[in-house]
């Protein structure tokens, strides 16, 4: 429901519906990782604007890679998410790239051994 109005709200210009269907749909998000909120992905990356900056998006990424070992330890999990990644592809774009970026805040000089090993 909160993509929904989000939606409407970009599709009508009317920023603060979409700001607040925005902050709902992030506290949701935080409370569990569910197969409901797994399903708001193809959703979101259909309907909502092209863009990484988008806050549904993000929403979205920062949650499956910050639960990236629940979702990993969790066999359908996993499942719903390999076929989210495999089927959508600026999802598999956004969540790739927010890992690399994860990886290099917590360890810099990590990023710089695969440059120079050549598997980069």
């Amino acid at each position: 429901m909160h993509v929904s109005m989000y939606v409407l709200g970009d599709k009508y210009d009317i920023p603060m519906l979409c700001t607040h269907a925005a902050a709902t749909f992030a506290e949701c998000a935080e409370s569990a990782m569910t197969e409901d909120f797994l399903s708001c992905v193809s959703l979101i990356y259909a309907r909502v604007p092209d863009s990484s900056s988008d806050p549904l998006r993000k929403v979205v990424v920062a949650e499956i890679t910050s639960r990236a070992y629940d979702i990993m330890t969790s066999e359908e999990l996993a499942d719903t998410v390999r076929e989210l990644l495999h089927s959508i592809e600026g999802f598999r774009e956004d969540v790739c790239f927010a890992l690399l970026r994860n990886r290099a805040v917590e360890n810099p000089s990590s990023l710089l051994t695969i440059r120079r090993s050549g598997t980069f």
